[in-house]
């Protein structure tokens, strides 16, 4: 099998628009990969005074929320311009479920479209058909 195919490619959190200290948040299940890439995209600010928004990757054996804990310290993100950041997490030593968090600040004008693309690769076993290579039966994958 090409390893490219064990892989599993979502939209975890869809581009919405989020108000001065709102939070968009997602849960990601990795069970049966064994590497997480993740892509947190923020707009810029709305306003000129905004503060710096506040990303979040979190971790945890169960579904509950209050069960998830920080893997790594949250990242403040200065958003005069659009920006991008990458998570690449080896989940061998990780729990099950990701919890992705993606806060404006709480001052007036920091108003921003947020999204976030979870990437799970290196599958314990491939996929039983494409339709196995994506989150839900709204997406979909064209092999060439």
């Amino acid at each position: 099998m090409i390893q490219a195919q064990r892989s599993k490619a979502y939209m975890a959190i869809v581009p919405q628009k989020i108000t001065d200290g709102a939070t968009a948040t997602a849960r990601v299940d990795t069970k049966g990969y064994s590497y997480a890439t993740l892509f947190l995209q923020t707009s810029a600010e709305e306003g000129t005074d905004a503060g710096n928004a506040t990303l979040g990757v979190l971790e945890a054996d169960v579904t509950d929320v209050s069960s998830f804990a920080t893997i790594v310290a949250n990242q403040s993100v200065d958003n005069t311009a659009a920006k991008q950041t990458r998570y690449d997490i080896d989940l061998r030593s990780r729990k099950r479920y990701l919890r992705l968090t993606m806060t404006a600040a709480s001052v007036t004008g920091s108003d921003l479209i947020v999204a976030g693309m979870a990437v799970l690769s290196r599958g314990s076993a491939g996929p039983a058909s494409t339709a196995d290579e994506v989150y839900s039966t709204n997406d979909a994958v064209v092999v060439v």
